[in-house]
């Protein structure tokens, strides 16, 4: 792979750019490229990528309105999610570690994968296109990891074509 074509990829999210003229080392300019959206945490990519763009966010679904009880704008998105009760099930939206004992997940992925969990009322999102395999992965790995409001979960962020700080070792 030639040091152009490294930098070429490096740049699309968030690395260097191109070469300079100290023998070709790419540069560190740290704008980043067009390729992928800027996130300080998996979480934060999980909330735009996933609940606002998939429209869990709209007024009428998952936002004023509450459907469910559940409210996912982005200023309580996190509080009304972790580790809290769900209405339609025995479990909590989401238990840190566990998938199967995690409703969100159940929910979405009765829908990306129609027959995976068994639900109460409709598959999540209701009328609208199912989360991608790589998004539901990215929610898998996330919940996996703990289900953490801040830092980033490894893998996410090719998962969810987002620009994540390097993912740090838990201490």
């Amino acid at each position: 792979v030639s040091i152009a074509t490294l930098a070429l990829l490096v740049s699309a999210c968030g690395g260097g750019g191109g070469g300079s003229s100290t023998g070709g080392v790419p540069s560190t300019d740290p704008t980043p490229g067009p390729a992928c959206e800027q996130f300080d945490s998996t979480f934060a990519a999980i909330q735009k990528v996933i609940f606002e763009k998939r429209g869990c966010t709209q007024d009428v679904c998952h936002g004023s309105a509450a459907q469910g009880g559940l409210n996912l704008s982005p200023d309580v998105a996190y509080a009304n999610i972790f580790e809290k009760p769900s209405l339609g099930s025995r479990f909590p939206y989401v238990t840190p570690g566990d998938k199967t004992r995690s409703y969100l997940f159940m929910k979405v992925s009765a829908a990306t994968d129609p027959g995976s969990f068994e639900i109460a009322g409709a598959p999540m999102p209701n009328g609208l296109e199912p989360l991608s395999a790589n998004e539901l992965e990215a929610l898998r790995l996330w919940i996996y990891a703990g289900a953490p409001e801040t830092g980033t979960v490894g893998g996410t962020e090719t998962l969810l074509d987002a620009c994540l700080p390097e993912p740090k070792p838990i201490t």
